[in-house]
């Protein structure tokens, strides 16, 4: 399907012989056609990895896409320019999806800086 972002979520934790499943997927078309991917260094204080306007004309992103790069350090992923505030952590390897509307969007590695990935997508 073209101008799409496919989305498939599959887990299960066994606790104590009992399964907690969770399956989920969902297809969503973009209003718009255009998109922004970037590569971003996280440094150990708060780094700034996606701004409001990254799609450009006044578009905002629904969804962005964070993949931690990294194979040893974890990241807080915040929408504080502090990275400190409600952090969201992004294990090594790891991938979040964000709907930040107007906001920013701010990282700082755990020990080392870090690279990751961000796609930003309008729908």
């Amino acid at each position: 399907m073209a101008n799409s972002l496919n989305i498939a979520v599959s887990l299960a934790a066994v606790i104590g012989g009992q399964s907690y499943p969770l399956a989920a997927q969902n297809t969503i078309v973009p209003a718009g056609s255009g998109a922004a991917k970037s590569n971003v260094l996280v440094a150990t204080s708060a780094t700034a990895i996606y701004a409001a306007n990254s799609l450009g004309s006044g578009i905002l992103a629904s969804y962005v896409v964070i993949v931690n790069l990294d194979p040893t350090n974890y990241i807080d992923v915040s929408l504080e320019n502090t990275a400190i505030v409600t952090p969201q952590v992004v294990q090594p390897g790891g991938i979040l999806v964000l709907s930040p509307g107007a906001g920013a969007i701010w990282a700082k590695a755990n020990t080392a800086a870090c690279e990751v990935s961000v796609l930003a997508l309008p729908v």
